[in-house]
Formats: structure tokens, sequence, C-alpha cells
């Protein structure tokens, strides 16, 4: 091994987040996925505090949250190809459901919900299958990642003091999503090393 090579190595390792750093992040996003299971069985629950449920929405959040969680425990029962897929197909959906009956439901109270959400799916597709799609498309990746986390860490803030447990636990799944796929994308050896 080179000198050069051995820094770079060096570097890389310096980067890397603690292994009980990454555990701690993929339980907090496995614990996502069984309150969107949750919200998904116990819908009257869901209906009682917004006023309506939403199984798309639900489906849609246990699943990036569950490819979150076994991407960093490692305890996926998928190849990272087959999520790639999963979550290219979910991209697909809500990019269709964004542009047609989407717009019709009568409690979409944000327009840009269903964009968002066809935007996430595929920033973590990439994630798990990249492409090199040049330094102007990481950057609008950062952007957007950086962009969403103050976001939903202003909407977590405020559901703190409401006591509202199911919109508490929705904003902070999605602060947690957006903050980690923003340091997975601007710093990607820190938390995928592996």
């Amino acid at each position: 091994m080179d000198h050069s090579m051995h820094h770079h190595h060096a570097v890389d390792q310096m980067l890397m987040a603690p292994g009980w750093l990454v555990t701690t992040l993929g339980a907090f996003f496995l614990a996502a996925t069984t309150f969107y299971l949750y919200r998904l069985f116990f819908k009257n629950h869901v209906k009682a505090a917004y006023g309506y449920w939403d199984w798309e929405n639900e489906v849609g959040h246990g699943i990036c949250t569950a490819a979150m969680a076994s991407h960093l425990l490692m305890i996926s029962p998928f190849s990272a190809a087959t999520w790639a897929l999963i979550l290219y197909a979910g991209s697909a959906w809500f990019t269709v459901r964004a542009a047609t009956w989407g717009r019709k439901v009568s409690y979409q109270t944000k327009w840009w919900w269903d964009w968002n959400h066809a935007a996430m799916f595929y920033g973590m597709a990439l994630m798990f299958a990249p492409w090199n799609l040049g330094a102007w498309f990481t950057w609008l990746q950062i952007a957007y990642w950086g962009a969403f986390a103050v976001y939903y860490g202003i909407e977590t803030a405020k559901d703190v003091p409401a006591g509202k447990p199911f919109s508490l636990g929705s904003n902070l799944s999605h602060f947690g999503m957006f903050v980690v796929m923003f340091v997975m994308t601007a710093f990607p050896s820190f938390l995928m090393a592996h």
C-alpha cells in the first residue's frame, strides 16, 4: 500500500461514526417502523387523532423507516438491489399519486406532501443503488435534505408542548430521516462505511 492510499484510508477511518451511534440510529428507525405499523393496523386511533387515515402514507413511511433500519443495523432480509427496487417503486407510486388522485383527497392539507414523499423514496433508493448524477445533483440533494430537516425540526419542536403523540412521532421520524439522509449524502463514509 502506498502512502497516499494509507492516508486516504486513515481519513475514512476518522470520518466513520462510532458503532453505538449507528446502532442507536438503526434502533430509532426500527421504533419508527413499529410506530407506522401501529398506525397502519389501528386506523381508528389515527382517525381519532387526525380525523382521517391514509393507508398509502402509513405503508410508505413504514417502508422508508424499515429500509433505513435494516441498512444501519445490517439486518436486512433484502439485498441492496431489492431495497432500491422497492424504493424506486415507492417513488413512482407517490409521483403518480401527486399528479392524480392525491390532489383530490379531501384530507390532503399540503399539496407538496406527495411530491416530497416521491423525492424521499428516490433519494433513499440512490443510497442503495447509487448513480453518478454529477456534483450538482449531490448539492441539490444536500439542500433538499437540509431544508426539510430544518422544517421537520421546527414542527417537532412545536409538537412537544402540544402533547400530540401521533403528530410528534410522525414529525420526529421525518426529522430523523432528513438529518440522517443529509449526513449520508454530504459525508457518505460517516454512516455508510459498510
